[in-house]
Protein backbone atom coordinates (compact mmCIF):
# COMPACT_ATOMS: atom_id res chain seq x y z
CA UNK A 1 0.00 0.00 0.00
CA UNK A 2 1.19 3.49 -0.73
CA UNK A 3 2.16 5.39 2.40
CA UNK A 4 0.24 8.69 3.17
CA UNK A 5 1.62 10.88 5.84
CA UNK A 6 -1.96 12.86 5.56
CA UNK A 7 -0.29 15.70 3.22
CA UNK A 8 0.42 13.37 0.34
CA UNK A 9 1.13 9.90 -0.63
CA UNK A 10 4.35 7.75 -1.53
CA UNK A 11 4.36 4.92 -3.47
CA UNK A 12 6.98 2.35 -4.01
CA UNK A 13 8.08 0.57 -6.81
CA UNK A 14 6.57 -2.87 -5.11
CA UNK A 15 3.26 -0.80 -5.25
CA UNK A 16 3.52 0.52 -8.84
CA UNK A 17 4.16 -2.83 -10.04
CA UNK A 18 1.36 -4.50 -8.25
CA UNK A 19 -0.94 -1.81 -10.30
CA UNK A 20 0.78 -2.86 -13.30
CA UNK A 21 0.62 -6.70 -12.75
CA UNK A 22 -3.49 -6.16 -12.33
CA UNK A 23 -3.38 -3.79 -15.39
CA UNK A 24 -1.32 -6.46 -17.49
CA UNK A 25 -3.94 -9.02 -16.14
CA UNK A 26 -7.10 -7.24 -17.16
CA UNK A 27 -5.05 -6.78 -20.72
CA UNK A 28 -4.43 -10.37 -20.91
CA UNK A 29 -8.88 -10.97 -21.04
CA UNK A 30 -9.82 -8.14 -23.48
CA UNK A 31 -8.70 -10.34 -26.51
CA UNK A 32 -10.42 -13.69 -25.07
CA UNK A 33 -13.36 -11.72 -24.59
CA UNK A 34 -14.03 -10.31 -27.88
CA UNK A 35 -13.15 -14.06 -29.29
CA UNK A 36 -16.15 -15.12 -27.40
CA UNK A 37 -14.79 -16.42 -24.33
CA UNK A 38 -15.96 -15.92 -20.97
CA UNK A 39 -12.94 -15.40 -19.21
CA UNK A 40 -14.66 -16.67 -15.75
CA UNK A 41 -14.86 -20.12 -18.03
CA UNK A 42 -12.43 -20.30 -20.39
CA UNK A 43 -12.25 -24.20 -20.96
CA UNK A 44 -15.89 -23.92 -22.41
CA UNK A 45 -16.04 -20.81 -25.18
CA UNK A 46 -19.37 -20.60 -26.23
CA UNK A 47 -19.75 -17.44 -27.83
CA UNK A 48 -19.28 -15.13 -30.82
CA UNK A 49 -16.42 -13.07 -31.80
CA UNK A 50 -18.39 -9.77 -30.66
CA UNK A 51 -17.33 -8.10 -34.00
CA UNK A 52 -19.42 -10.59 -36.09
CA UNK A 53 -22.33 -11.75 -33.71
CA UNK A 54 -24.89 -13.65 -36.45
CA UNK A 55 -28.10 -13.39 -35.35
CA UNK A 56 -31.09 -15.47 -36.91
CA UNK A 57 -34.24 -13.97 -36.47
CA UNK A 58 -36.65 -15.36 -38.96
CA UNK A 59 -34.90 -14.58 -42.02
CA UNK A 60 -34.11 -11.11 -44.12
CA UNK A 61 -38.19 -11.33 -45.44
CA UNK A 62 -39.05 -11.17 -41.53
CA UNK A 63 -38.88 -6.87 -40.54
CA UNK A 64 -38.54 -7.07 -37.08
CA UNK A 65 -35.92 -9.88 -37.22
CA UNK A 66 -33.66 -8.39 -40.00
CA UNK A 67 -34.06 -5.26 -37.77
CA UNK A 68 -32.65 -7.44 -34.99
CA UNK A 69 -29.54 -8.63 -36.86
CA UNK A 70 -28.90 -5.16 -38.01
CA UNK A 71 -28.95 -3.66 -34.68
CA UNK A 72 -27.25 -6.81 -33.11
CA UNK A 73 -24.56 -6.30 -35.63
CA UNK A 74 -23.96 -3.11 -35.11
CA UNK A 75 -23.66 -2.93 -31.18
CA UNK A 76 -21.10 -6.60 -31.32
CA UNK A 77 -19.16 -4.17 -33.63
CA UNK A 78 -19.18 -1.04 -31.22
CA UNK A 79 -18.55 -2.82 -28.61
CA UNK A 80 -15.63 -4.67 -30.41
CA UNK A 81 -14.54 -1.31 -31.02
CA UNK A 82 -14.60 -0.28 -27.03
CA UNK A 83 -12.57 -3.09 -26.04
CA UNK A 84 -9.97 -2.45 -28.33
CA UNK A 85 -9.94 0.98 -27.01
CA UNK A 86 -9.62 -0.11 -23.56
CA UNK A 87 -7.06 -3.14 -24.85
CA UNK A 88 -4.21 -0.24 -26.22
CA UNK A 89 -5.26 1.72 -22.81
CA UNK A 90 -4.24 -0.88 -20.56
CA UNK A 91 -1.58 -1.74 -22.46
CA UNK A 92 -0.08 2.05 -22.81
CA UNK A 93 -0.60 1.94 -18.86
CA UNK A 94 1.19 -1.19 -18.18
CA UNK A 95 4.14 0.34 -20.70
CA UNK A 96 4.30 3.72 -18.68
CA UNK A 97 4.32 2.11 -15.37
CA UNK A 98 7.18 0.07 -16.43
CA UNK A 99 8.78 2.87 -17.68
CA UNK A 100 8.33 4.43 -14.34
CA UNK A 101 9.58 1.13 -12.20
CA UNK A 102 12.28 1.13 -14.75
CA UNK A 103 13.64 4.87 -14.76
CA UNK A 104 13.19 5.93 -11.45
CA UNK A 105 13.91 2.94 -9.44
CA UNK A 106 15.00 4.65 -6.15
CA UNK A 107 14.12 8.03 -7.09
CA UNK A 108 11.23 9.47 -5.09
CA UNK A 109 8.44 10.62 -7.26
CA UNK A 110 6.88 13.76 -6.14
CA UNK A 111 3.94 15.90 -7.54
CA UNK A 112 3.84 13.93 -10.49
CA UNK A 113 0.98 15.24 -12.83
CA UNK A 114 -1.39 13.42 -15.57
CA UNK A 115 1.21 15.38 -17.72
CA UNK A 116 4.12 13.92 -15.95
CA UNK A 117 2.89 10.81 -16.58
CA UNK A 118 1.98 11.31 -19.97
CA UNK A 119 6.07 11.53 -20.63
CA UNK A 120 5.97 7.81 -19.39
CA UNK A 121 3.50 6.51 -22.34
CA UNK A 122 5.10 4.71 -25.07
CA UNK A 123 6.20 7.37 -27.28
CA UNK A 124 6.55 9.78 -24.56
CA UNK A 125 3.72 11.76 -25.48
CA UNK A 126 0.88 13.10 -23.03
CA UNK A 127 -2.22 11.24 -21.86
CA UNK A 128 -5.43 12.73 -20.86
CA UNK A 129 -8.12 10.85 -18.75
CA UNK A 130 -10.22 10.41 -21.91
CA UNK A 131 -11.30 7.20 -21.43
CA UNK A 132 -11.84 4.84 -24.73
CA UNK A 133 -13.84 5.27 -27.95
CA UNK A 134 -17.39 5.88 -26.67
CA UNK A 135 -20.29 3.76 -28.28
Amino acid sequence: MPANDGTRITMGPEFIGGVKDKLDGLHSQVAPVRGGVNPNDSGHPRGFQLATVQVVAGGEKFPPGADLKAKANAMGGLVDEKLRGFETKLSDYGQALQNIIREVHDIELTNMSLTDFGKYMPGGGTTSPTPPPSA
